[in-house]
């Protein structure tokens, strides 16, 4: 434990894992005033800048790994920060509209922190904010493969905290996968925020996905559909992309990045998303469903035209010789779907100009979808624990912490392990 003063307008970074609290005076951290007797958690893979105002003093607890660092005179982040939120709140005040604020950056640029920053701005002004989490890869409202919202009411430094009132699953960690779902799903949300009638900001927090053409693109046509009223952006190369493809339609800022900032490797990234399955999947029961009653979207195993054996075996003889083992057949376009006892996964060209997928019925397992109310909006996600296929009916058992009524699934691509790891690479499930 340790006791520093900060001058006036003086700033410390502090990494975590960290319990910051304020014995004398008062600080500026991520956007939010902390007077004494307040106290702050900082997670082991954040850094926070810590702004005091006035002269004040901190008690600092660190954690193993965690550290102090006092930033130079003339280090101005957290002043850049505020300029920004505060030109966000001039908008707001002269009435023009409602802001919807789009942020843009790289990996580990400060994207989140920023966003909580311009958040807590607003909140600590008797202003609630609809925070849309668009990271895939990186979800913090609600689990990885999802596209979250939730109103907030309260300061807050990390976003993993907060929960969500909304989410849309798009099936996929990695956002080059799954453009078009994370386009939809982010304009299906700010709609929903935008009829809202409440005053308030909605800010959007993206992946760092930035550094290719494709990249770029995809970021932009986020741009045209959701029609921000500011964008912020944490790179000078990506802000000058932005400023040359959108010119004045759009108050686009430039964002100070953090200088000392918790990187985060693969592998830590992989240890959060474990943590976040872990965490939504916590208060779950297994409930059973009947793809006979309901739909499974996007699947082309069980979302194709079903076949029967003999039908299948006349479209490919050569079929013929394991026909015990097929438990089921689909057609999916121009695929022929064969699920097996046993091991399968192989694709080929047959003779008769069908791909022929091979699949094993055990590959279900793990896979997470996305679950519809009985008004089809989508209300959760569920983990698929078995399959069963008799006769006419495919009945799945999932795993999940909705209990209300389902009206219908879509499939993804993640797989876990009983362990909540991901498994099976970029197409983990494949179904």
């Amino acid at each position: 434990m340790v006791t520093l003063s900060i001058s006036k307008g003086e700033t410390i970074t502090v990494s975590g894992p960290a319990r910051l609290t304020v014995k004398k005076g008062k600080i500026l951290l991520v956007g939010a005033e902390y007077i004494e007797g307040e106290s702050v958690v900082i997670h082991k893979y954040r850094s926070y800048d810590v702004l005091g105002i006035g002269y004040a003093e901190v008690e600092v607890v660190l954690g193993e790994d965690g550290s102090i660092v006092r930033n130079e005179e003339g280090y101005e982040l957290i002043r850049c920060w505020t300029v920004i939120a505060e030109r966000v709140w001039k908008f707001y005040k002269d009435g023009r509209s409602k802001p919807v604020v789009l942020v843009l950056g790289p990996v580990e640029s400060g994207k989140t922190t920023l966003t909580a920053f311009i958040s807590n701005y607003f909140i600590q002004r008797g202003n609630p904010v609809y925070l849309v989490e668009a990271d895939v890869g990186q979800e913090d409202l609600a689990i990885p493969g999802t596209v979250a919202m939730v109103r907030v009411k309260r300061i807050f430094t990390w976003q993993r905290g907060l929960g969500f009132d909304k989410l849309r699953f798009v099936g996929c960690i990695t956002p080059s996968q799954c453009r078009e779902e994370i386009l939809g799903a982010i304009c299906d949300l700010i709609n929903i925020a935008r009829r809202d009638p409440s005053p308030g900001m909605i800010i959007i927090n993206t992946d760092g996905w930035v550094k290719s053409s494709l990249a770029l693109r995809h970021k932009l046509e986020i741009l045209r559909r959701i029609k921000p009223t500011h964008v912020v952006v944490t790179d000078k190369d990506l802000y000058e992309t932005v400023v040359s493809s959108v010119r004045r339609q759009v108050d686009i800022l430039l964002a100070d990045r953090p200088k000392n900032v918790r990187a985060r490797d693969r592998e830590a990234r992989k240890l959060l998303r474990r943590e976040s399955y872990r965490r939504y999947f916590s208060d779950s029961v297994v409930r059973q469903v009947d793809l006979s009653r309901i739909g499974l979207l996007k699947s082309k195993v069980f979302g194709g035209m079903r076949v029967d054996i003999q039908e299948l075996i006349k479209r490919v003889p050569a079929l013929d010789i394991i026909k015990d083992k097929i438990t089921y057949a689909s057609v999916f376009g121009d695929i022929i779907n064969v699920v097996i006892e046993g091991y399968g996964e192989n694709i080929f060209v047959s003779d008769y100009g069908f791909k022929v997928n091979f699949i094993s019925k055990d590959r279900f397992k793990g896979c997470l979808v996305g679950i519809f109310n009985g008004d089809l909006e989508e209300v959760g996600v569920g983990i698929i624990k078995d399959v069963s296929i008799r006769g006419d009916n495919v009945l799945i058992k999932i795993l999940t912490p909705y209990r209300g009524p389902i009206g219908g699934l879509v499939a993804g691509y993640i797989r876990l392990d009983n362990d909540y790891q991901e498994t099976g690479g970029r197409l983990g499930c494949d179904i």
